[in-house]
Formats: structure tokens, C-alpha cells, sequence
């Protein structure tokens, strides 16, 4: 895996230059071999770059035994932390049919984040 995380760094790296010359962000997901936490910590320390960044799935980090999910405490730590960018509930149904119906879940998993992140109690 070492072998994998310095490509990836690397790459990375070598793409940040043109990442910033355009405005963007490139992000490293955490999915698929980078699910746990450390991997991605592990490729972001070789870059120095702040065009450079993780989207963070909490999902896969919690399906590889790291954490429960705790939403609520990771978009409040978000707030205290000044983060001002996007939230995104993904729901993956077609992977995981067992799971309800997404025109059920997705109105109900977004009432719930607006009123977290307007500071109410779900």
C-alpha cells in the first residue's frame, strides 16, 4: 500500500501546480483503497499544496471499522471550524437496495441536516 499512497501523492503533486493556476481543488475521496482515515492522511502529508484537499465519505471510514458515523458531530465541528463549502448526502441504492426507497430518505435526510445546521434538535 505505501507503493500505492506515494503514487497517488505524487500524482497529486504534480498536478497542484495547474490546480491552482486554474482555481481548483483537486480531492482525494475517501473511498474504494483509500478508506481508512490514515491512507488519506497518509497522501495529503507528501502534498504541499492547498489546492490539494479530501472529500470526506464518512461512510468508508465507518465500514472499515474506524468510527460510528457521528453526522451530527462532524457538521458541528465543520461550523466551528469556519467550513463554509458543500454538504452532500449520497444514497446508494442501487448498491444497496435492502435500503429505503431514495424518495423517502433523501427529503428526510435533508430536513434533518438543514435543521442541524440551523442549529435545531433532531
Amino acid at each position: 500500500m505505501a507503493e500505492v499512497i506515494d503514487l497517488v501523492a505524487g500524482s497529486l503533486a504534480e498536478a497542484a501546480p495547474d490546480a491552482e493556476r486554474h482555481g481548483v481543488t483537486i480531492c482525494l475521496e475517501a473511498h474504494d483503497a483509500f478508506c481508512r482515515s490514515e491512507e488519506v492522511a497518509s497522501v495529503l502529508r507528501q502534498v504541499d499544496s492547498p489546492y490539494v484537499k479530501a472529500v470526506w465519505d464518512v461512510h468508508h471510514p465507518y465500514r472499515m471499522g474506524e468510527c460510528e458515523v457521528p453526522c451530527r458531530e462532524i457538521l458541528d465541528l465543520l461550523a466551528a471550524r469556519g467550513y463554509n463549502g458543500f454538504i452532500c448526502a449520497e444514497w446508494e441504492k442501487k448498491w444497496h437496495p435492502e435500503i429505503e426507497e431514495p424518495e423517502i430518505a433523501l427529503p428526510q435526510h435533508a430536513r434533518v441536516l438543514r435543521e442541524w445546521m440551523a442549529g435545531g434538535s433532531s
